[in-house]
């Protein structure tokens, strides 16, 4: 049977590699939900399957690209290089974003500010009658 559209069988393993790792993605949020809740559990879960949704298609771009011209012990050298080419960027990039994501929720000491603020007397005072009809236009 053809294709209608005409697209390459490339397009369509992309097509299906986006598929299988949005389906991977959302049965390890769901597990790591109910059983394994930790910081930052989904920001890890959307990483890994991202990260392995960039590295097959890499794999399968030189794959198609090297399919025939290539013998094949080169083909599987080139194949760990491009693995590691790829995966060692995206590995950097998931530890710097996993590191920014902790380093913003860093919790703060409970009084670590004393003295720095104060609360006016008629802090719960209702607001003045100008101030309240902008809330109702």
């Amino acid at each position: 049977m053809d294709d209608p559209g005409g697209w390459p069988p490339f397009v369509w393993v992309v097509v299906a590699l986006g598929l299988g790792s949005f389906v991977a993605v959302m049965v390890w949020l769901l597990w790591r939900g109910i059983f394994g809740r930790s910081p930052g559990w989904i920001l890890d879960s959307l990483l890994l399957g991202s990260s392995g949704f960039v590295l097959v298609c890499a794999e399968i771009a030189y794959i198609s690209v090297v399919a025939n011209r290539v013998p094949k012990d080169w083909q599987r050298l080139g194949g760990y290089l491009v693995l590691g080419g790829v995966g060692l960027p995206l590995a950097w990039a998931s530890g710097r974003i996993r590191r920014w994501r902790i380093d913003s929720r860093r919790r703060r000491m409970f009084g670590s500010a004393k003295g720095e603020f104060t609360v006016p007397d008629d802090f719960n005072d209702p607001l003045p009658k100008e101030i309240e009809d902008l809330f109702y236009k």
